[in-house]
C-alpha cells in the first residue's frame, strides 16, 4: 500500500488518499460501537465526522506525514478534536 515509512511517501495524490483512508477507518476502529466496522464507518460519515476530518487534514496537511511516523500520537490527536 505504499503507506509505511518515512513521510516522503506521501508524495501523491493516490498516496494521500490511502494514507487518509487509513487514518478514518483506524479512527473508527478505536472506537467501536459493537456493530459491524462497515456500519461504524456509515455512522462516521453520517454523523459529520468524516467532513470533519477532511477539514483538519485541509487545515494541517502534516498530519498525514506525522501519521507515518507516530500513528498513535496522531490518532489522539485526531480524536480530541473530533469527539471532544
Amino acid at each position: 500500500m505504499g503507506i509505511e515509512g518515512t513521510p516522503d511517501k506521501t508524495n501523491t495524490a493516490h498516496e494521500k488518499l490511502q494514507v487518509r483512508n487509513k487514518m478514518q477507518t483506524d479512527l473508527v476502529s478505536r472506537r467501536p460501537s459493537g456493530d459491524s466496522l462497515q456500519e461504524d464507518m456509515m455512522r462516521f460519515v453520517t454523523e459529520g465526522y468524516a467532513a470533519k476530518f477532511g477539514e483538519i487534514v485541509k487545515q494541517h496537511p502534516e498530519i498525514l506525514d506525522q501519521y507515518l511516523l507516530d500513528p498513535n500520537r496522531t490518532l489522539a490527536d485526531i480524536e480530541e478534536k473530533l469527539f471532544h
